[in-house]
């Protein structure tokens, strides 16, 4: 699955939750919202987020780390306390798993456009360079291919 795909269908599970924060301080709250939460986040962790965890598993067995481990551990974390604390009627953070998610992928869909844009420049830059040259022998111009002149 393309990092956009992945990224659209993280910010889909995420935005009910960013709504439901921006209604909290109004007192606006959904019956169940903890459970609500709880399967969106688990839509995200399974479907955006499992590409993460499988590169920091592969780094963590050749004993290295990179960004992937921080967002996996991270997002991890903050889904296996709030599913703990849900049982436990505390404070669940499962939007602050499927946000970081949500926001790493951004940031992932940006640099790969931005990585196309810069290849498809150096492509018409290439296609700019000129294919040959005039060169001056026994007094006249002559057009050389650029591959002949050393």
């Amino acid at each position: 699955m393309t990092i956009t795909k992945r990224f659209w269908i993280s910010l889909i599970f995420s935005i009910p939750m960013l709504i439901g924060m921006i209604l909290m301080p109004f007192g606006i709250m959904v019956p169940g919202s903890e459970w609500i939460q709880f399967v969106l986040t688990t839509v995200v962790m399974g479907v955006a987020a499992r590409p993460f965890v499988q590169s920091a598993w592969a780094s963590f067995k050749k004993h290295h780390s990179n960004m992937d481990t921080l967002v996996a551990i991270g997002t991890a974390t903050a889904y296996i306390y709030s599913i703990y604390a849900m049982f436990t009627h505390q404070a669940v953070f499962f939007e602050s798993a499927a946000f970081v998610i949500t926001f790493v992928l951004l940031g992932q869909v940006f640099e790969e456009r931005m990585r196309n844009n810069a290849s498809n420049a150096i492509e018409k830059l290439v296609d700019l360079q000129a294919k040959d040259a005039e060169i001056m022998r026994d007094g006249m111009l002559v057009q050389v291919p650029l591959s002949e002149i050393v």
